[in-house]
């Protein structure tokens, strides 16, 4: 099984690299980063951007599962975009399970900047939409609170892992 994290550069991306090494399986690894020259360790290191998304199809072929990692940028409707984009570009790749991860609302900030990408309301309310609309196998979206969302109108229901 190919298993990618889109955003490994980052502090949380590196640190699921790092455990999914650890805990071995016998799975590939992939880490998508804007910098994967930066990227240390043993696994396959490809080049994704969020801000240029015609890449990510192909940072994201030939992978079983796919993590995705919002980036730290905070512009007003930015994330909503990138993740749209990643969304695409990974069932366009044929990616079976997509994961979401995402801690807005951690922290204080000024509308709309975080309305842009929560998942269970505002303007990132059209993510969810996106996704309904574009099912991979599963989609599974973790929000900041701590609530799995697993997207209605997925081929298949979502599972305990």
């Amino acid at each position: 099984m190919q298993i990618g994290v889109s955003g490994a550069g980052g502090k949380l991306g590196s640190v699921v690299v790092s455990e999914l090494l650890a805990r071995g399986g016998g799975h590939g690894i992939v880490g998508i980063s804007r910098s994967p020259e930066k990227l240390e360790g043993g696994f396959d290191k490809r080049e994704g951007d969020y801000d240029r998304p015609e890449g990510l199809a192909q940072a994201y072929q030939g992978l079983d599962q796919l993590l995705i990692i919002p980036s730290a940028d905070l512009r007003p409707g930015i994330r909503g975009v990138q993740m749209k984009a990643a969304i695409d570009a990974a069932l366009k790749a044929g990616v079976g399970q997509i994961f979401l991860v995402s801690a807005a609302g951690t922290r204080e900030a000024a509308v709309p900047a975080l309305g842009e990408i929560l998942l269970d309301g505002g303007a990132g309310a059209g993510q969810k939409r996106f996704a309904l609309d574009h099912p991979a196998d599963e989609l599974l979206c973790r929000s900041h609170a701590g609530g799995d969302h697993h997207v209605e109108g997925s081929r298949r229901p979502c599972r305990p892992r």
